[in-house]
């Protein structure tokens, strides 16, 4: 056994010795997901910077999730402007079907910064964000960003990386838990502008 192995057996170890609502945000955790105050809803995002992105969410005992491979065009975008991406893409897929006011959760502390502050430095970032506040405002929503470790976020993370199974390792895991199981695609009208083609505002996208 490697150090490496010992060192994660380790951390699974100290993991399961912690009570089950400590877990926030760990999908194998007794109690899985949070429950923010107010009834919101919560949107879980990844990217993997060669592979895609995943996002993902509970409704009951349904886990609703979506996933992708990145364009050619977006293979050239900064990390954390396909982190935002990934998060943008989780929000109007799942609109019509989680509450919207929602905590976003994010791995990437620049993607949560911009999205708290709503503000950025990046044009890719800025025209993002003024696109799904956009789109948040025309359904009364409101967004609340939080920082998840990578470790915490595995599901966006495994969904995200064809190499760890992807979206079909995701569903395995979680249909062994006893949750259905739903993949939806993001919708064209954001799908079809995402990259550096979000510069062009569709306020009506997403349905």
């Amino acid at each position: 056994m490697t150090r490496a192995v010992q060192a994660d057996l380790t951390w699974w170890a100290a993991e399961l010795d912690r009570p089950a609502c400590e877990h926030v945000g760990v999908p194998l955790a007794a109690c899985l997901m949070p429950t923010p105050e107010g009834g919101a809803g919560v949107v879980y995002a990844d990217a993997s910077g060669e592979g895609g992105f995943c996002a993902w969410t509970l409704v009951g005992r349904h886990v609703l999730a979506t996933a992708g491979l990145w364009t050619v065009e977006e293979r050239g975008m900064l990390i954390c402007d396909l982190e935002l991406l990934a998060s943008t893409f989780g929000l109007v897929t799942f609109g019509s079907r989680i509450p919207l006011h929602v905590v976003s959760y994010t791995d990437n502390t620049v993607a949560q910064a911009a999205m708290g502050r709503q503000a950025a430095r990046s044009p890719a970032m800025q025209a993002m964000l003024a696109r799904r506040t956009g789109w948040l405002h025309e359904r009364g929503g409101a967004e609340v960003a939080r920082r998840i470790t990578s470790k915490a976020n595995i599901w966006a993370d495994v969904g995200s990386r064809p190499e760890l199974g992807g979206l079909a390792e995701v569903r395995r895991q979680a249909e062994a838990m006893g949750f259905s199981f739903e993949e939806m695609a993001v919708p064209a009208a954001w799908r079809g502008t995402a990259g550096l083609r979000l510069d062009e505002p569709v306020w009506g996208g997403g349905e």
